[in-house]
C-alpha cells in the first residue's frame, strides 16, 4: 500500500487477521497461510477530514477471519458491520470493500463499492468482482463500453459501500453485496485492489505486468503504479506455492 499524492492513508488492508494502514508503509509483505483458510480484504475509505481513514480501519477492525463459507453469511457479516458503523454516528463517512474468503481451494469473492478483485490465469485476466458505481451501471445497460468507462468523468461516483453515506441504500435495499465463487488452481492468482490501482492501469496493462508470475514482479508493479498514481493505492495478491 502507498499513500500516493494524498496527505493521509484512507486504504486499509485485512490479511487473515492482520491489519495494515500505516501512512509511511511502502513495502512488500509475504504472508504464508498453511491452514488453507483465510480472509483477505482491501478497504478504501472516503469522506474527507480523516473520515475515510477512520471508516476503512473500523471495517477491518471488525472483520472476522472465520466467517462461515456461505454467501448469506458474508452478506450478514458486512450488514452487521454496517450497523456498527451507523452506531458510531460518524457522518458522511464510508468505505468500499473487496475481499476473498478462502476455504481449502474454494474461494468466495465479494465486494461493495469499486475496489476490485481480478482473477489472473496464465492466459488472461478476468475482472470477477462488480463495481457499484454510476459508470458501471452505464456499462451494464450498454450505454458505454468498458474502455469508455476507464476515462469517464464520473467513474469515481460510488453508489454502494459500508458507512454512514450508504445508510439509505442499505435501508432501502437498493443494492447488495456482490459475491462470486471459484476454485483456486495452482496456476491462478487473485488480485484484490483499491481504485488507486485500476484507475491508472487498464486490465490488459495489469495482466501484461503481472503475468506469467505475479508474485515475482510485485516491486515492478508498485513502481509502475507510483509513476501514474493520483490516489492512495493498495493491493493483495493471493496464490498457491
Amino acid at each position: 500500500m502507498h499513500v500516493g499524492l494524498r496527505s493521509n492513508q484512507e486504504d486499509c488492508l485485512f490479511i487473515n487477521g492482520e491489519i495494515f494502514q500505516e501512512e509511511g508503509f511502502d513495502s512488500v509483505i509475504t504472508i504464508q497461510n498453511n491452514s488453507g483458510h483465510g480472509l483477505y480484504a482491501v478497504c478504501d475509505g472516503m469522506g474527507g477530514m480523516n473520515k475515510g481513514e477512520w471508516a476503512s480501519k473500523f471495517i477491518c477492525d471488525h472483520l472476522k477471519k472465520d466467517i462461515e463459507f456461505r454467501d448469506q453469511e458474508i452478506i450478514k457479516h458486512l450488514s452487521e458491520i454496517q450497523t456498527l458503523v451507523e452506531n458510531e454516528n460518524v457522518q458522511k463517512s464510508g468505505s468500499t470493500i473487496a475481499g476473498v474468503l478462502l476455504k481449502d481451494k474454494d474461494i468466495k469473492i465479494f465486494n461493495s463499492g469499486d475496489s476490485r478483485v481480478y482473477k489472473i490465469t496464465p492466459g488472461q485476466i478476468e475482472y470477477v468482482s462488480h463495481d457499484h458505481s454510476l459508470v458501471q451501471h452505464s456499462v451494464d445497460d450498454g450505454y458505454i463500453t468498458t474502455e469508455e468507462a476507464f476515462d469517464h468523468i464520473h467513474k469515481n461516483v460510488i453508489e454502494f459501500g459500508i458507512g454512514d453515506i450508504f445508510k439509505k441504500v442499505w435501508d432501502e435495499k437498493r443494492s447488495s453485496v456482490f459475491i462470486n465463487s471459484f476454485t483456486l488452481n495452482e496456476t491462478d492468482c487473485y488480485l484484490i485492489c483499491s481504485d488507486g490501482v485500476c484507475d491508472v492501469l487498464r486490465d490488459n496493462e495489469i495482466f501484461a505486468i503481472l503475468s506469467p508470475e505475479p508474485l515475482d514482479v510485485i516491486p515492478e508493479f508498485i513502481e509502475i503504479i507510483k509513476e501514474r498514481m493520483n490516489d492512495n493505492f493498495s493491493f493483495i495478491i493471493i496464490g498457491l506455492e
